[in-house]
């Protein structure tokens, strides 16, 4: 892949990373205040989906893009 359109890339994917961060943030704390009984359960889904989320991103520019 051509220098500038990886880097390009890069730069998309981290722009849509930290957007998609600041919208999940908000989507939590809504279900959270939505139904504070099943904190433990909606806790456990949307911090794995981040965690997969945040290495998927990684993975890709970190051994895809390099």
């Amino acid at each position: 892949i051509d220098i500038m359109l990886r880097n390009s890339l890069v730069l998309l994917l981290l722009i849509s990373y930290i957007f998609s961060f600041f919208v999940w943030i908000y989507w939590f704390y809504k279900s959270l205040k939505k139904d504070p009984y099943n904190k433990k359960k909606i806790c456990l889904i949307n911090i794995s989906g981040f965690t997969i989320i945040t290495y998927l991103v990684s993975f890709i520019i970190l051994k895809v893009l390099a």
